[in-house]
This record gives structure tokens, C-alpha cells and sequence, in this order.
């Protein structure tokens, strides 16, 4: 697998694992900006714009408990990814051509048998 189809992979799924903070984040703005009050008892009444969001709002702040479970994903995700990188860049520092531990004389003919 090519590293920039390997980076757009562990971006999305980063993404993906931490939607759920991103989600309440975002609630939390759109209750500031409304002025509304936000939290996980039940839905309050909320008007943006004139559309009423509270039910959504309560939504996103919900789902926010789901974090609990995909934030460590998402680390052992950014550490995997980070080992990627420094794997994929002592590649390229070496010329492409990484030492195995094999020996570098001449075949003695026994694996092409």
C-alpha cells in the first residue's frame, strides 16, 4: 500500500474515532451561541435561527459518551500511524533498501530448487 493512500486511511479513521468529542464540542458551541443550557439529563429548549435544536443538541452531547470508547482507538490509531512515518522515512533516508539480517553472499542455489 502506497503511504498517501495509507495516510488518507488513517486520517479518515482518526476522524471517525474521534467524532464523538468533536460532536460534543459542537453542541456545546451551538448551546453557547444560542444560549441555551446543555447537558445530559434531558433535551431543553433551544431556538437558533428560529429552528429548535434541543432535541439534536441532546443528541450530540449524548453520543459524546461513545468518546470514552474511540479516544483510545484513536490514539493506538495516531501511534501506529506515527511508527508508519518513521519507518517510511528511514526508508527513504536509506535509499529504499532496508537491512533484513540476510546474508549478502552469493545463492547457493537451494531456493531456486
Amino acid at each position: 500500500m502506497r503511504l498517501s493512500r495509507f495516510r488518507w486511511i488513517m486520517g479518515g479513521a482518526l476522524v471517525l474515532a474521534l467524532s464523538p468529542i468533536l460532536s460534543v464540542l459542537l453542541a456545546a458551541g451551538l448551546a453557547a451561541l444560542g444560549g441555551c443550557a446543555l447537558h445530559e439529563g434531558f433535551a431543553n429548549a433551544c431556538a437558533l435561527a428560529g429552528v429548535e435544536i434541543g432535541g439534536a443538541l441532546d443528541a450530540m452531547a449524548v453520543f459524546g459518551w461513545l468518546g470514552l470508547v474511540t479516544a483510545p482507538i484513536a490514539a493506538f490509531g495516531a501511534l501506529i500511524w506515527i511508527v508508519a512515518e518513521l519507518v517510511a522515512r528511514r526508508r527513504r533516508r536509506l535509499g529504499g533498501c532496508v537491512p533484513d539480517g540476510g546474508s549478502e553472499g552469493p545463492s547457493d542455489g537451494a531456493a531456486d530448487r
